[in-house]
């Protein structure tokens, strides 16, 4: 009988809440999970929290995934950001000895050791499709014909994809001082890029994230961290972060407001008239930049009467600390 893809199982459990579909998701890649935040954070008890904090924020997303989502690049992209929380919250224990140490202990591939301080950053800025092609065919072993299915593609468009990225990778990590052949990168990253999670893990992640079993006080604060980056992400991307704002006789008035709500609890705007000195309340956010014109923007579609040569704008917001 023919395993159960990725996108059956999230079926199952998000019209089921099948745990034993969710645990089999866990088990499928969990190594992934903690292989990617052990690169980044350095510290084994820290890469199993965050191991937990994404597959705790992957039960809460599942039933809203639409049936083209790529789970090992979801997984992976979510693991980025909760490592980066982590980090930040983290950084004054995490001293450059443990580093070392822990590099030492991941590999003895002289390759290797090369790539994986940069690795992560570099597939940062490749795009979302490229990314998604590195994690299938080097983190999740993926055949091209399991590639091509993924994207909707044949073989040797996912093999002629998979190759480009390579590329495009081996060109960040040059620029990077790591200067390794297409050929070495590619055997380097597929031998060496997943280590198994430690044992327990999986069944642990699976009660916490399906069960509802308490989490400690720091998998919570990366959860929350991480939903706050993955929103901030999606608003810099989808551009729906931006409120236009009209100025006339020296008033500033929002005329659109348009914001995505946060998994774990809603964002509240309230955003005030700025001529009588008040601050927007923006429940963790804060104004970034204010952009001046004179062309009136297609989301603004009706204009208060009796105005003047009105000036528009655009009042940008973000976090107060950018990830």
């Amino acid at each position: 009988m023919n395993e159960a893809c990725d996108s059956d199982l999230l079926r199952e459990f998000a019209i089921k809440g099948s745990e034993a579909a969710f645990e089999r998701l866990v088990t499928r890649h969990v190594n992934l999970v903690y292989s990617a935040a052990l690169r980044q954070v350095r510290h084994a008890e820290l890469a199993k929290d965050v191991t937990q904090a994404v597959f705790i924020i992957l039960a809460r997303k599942a039933p809203k995934f639409g049936s083209n989502v790529i789970l090992p690049a979801w997984l992976y992209r979510t693991t980025r950001f909760a490592a980066a929380d982590a980090l930040k919250t983290e950084r004054r224990r995490l001293v450059r000895e443990q580093e070392a140490a822990m590099m030492g202990e991941l590999t003895s591939d002289p390759f290797w050791e090369q790539v994986a301080p940069h690795i992560d950053d570099a597939l940062e800025h490749l795009s979302e499709k490229d990314r998604a092609a590195i994690v299938l065919r080097f983190f999740s072993k993926k055949s091209f014909r399991e590639v091509g299915e993924a994207f909707g593609t044949t073989d040797d468009s996912a093999q002629k994809r998979v190759t480009r990225a390579l590329e495009k990778l081996r060109g960040l990590l040059m620029k990077r001082g790591v200067s390794l052949s297409t050929a070495m990168l590619a055997g380097t990253i597929m031998a060496q890029s997943i280590q198994a999670a430690p044992v327990g893990i999986a069944a642990a992640v699976a009660s916490a994230a399906v069960k509802g079993t308490v989490m400690g006080a720091s998998i919570l604060a990366i959860v929350k961290g991480t939903l706050k980056m993955m929103l901030w992400n999606k608003l810099k991307v989808a551009g729906a972060w931006s409120i236009p704002v009209l100025f006339a006789a020296g008033v500033v008035t929002p005329l659109a407001v348009d914001l995505a709500l946060d998994d774990f609890k809603p964002i509240s705007i309230q955003l005030q008239l700025l001529s009588s000195g008040a601050m927007p309340k923006l429940n963790g956010y804060m104004p970034q930049r204010l952009t001046l014109f004179s062309e009136r923007p297609a989301t603004i579609k009706q204009l208060p009467a009796n105005l003047s040569a009105p000036l528009f704008g655009v009042l940008s917001i973000g976090p107060k600390e950018s990830p």
